[in-house]
């Protein structure tokens, strides 16, 4: 399982990463994506930065939103609060 899972997270990411990404693609990866929940999270945690990064404030949002882990959610938004200062 921890195979698949790392394999489902690395394609994933890559597709994250990509300078093509559209907002839609973005939505898209995260409803379709089939891992477990603490995986599932951990992809949205990061899918929240790579709006952020790319000034998609609403997409950010929105994908921490969906994290139903409250201690990652609550470190995201943490972390994002301290580089804006």
């Amino acid at each position: 399982e921890f195979d698949e899972a790392l394999s489902i997270m690395g394609r994933a990411m890559d597709h994250l990463r990509s300078p093509r990404l559209t907002r839609r693609r973005f939505a898209n990866l995260l409803d379709m994506v089939e891992l477990p929940i603490g995986w599932q999270n951990l992809l949205r945690v990061v899918a929240a930065d790579v709006a952020r990064r790319r000034g998609w404030k609403d997409d950010a949002s929105w994908a921490v939103n969906k994290c139903t882990n409250p201690v990652l959610a609550r470190a995201w938004v943490g972390w994002v609060k301290r580089l804006s200062i």
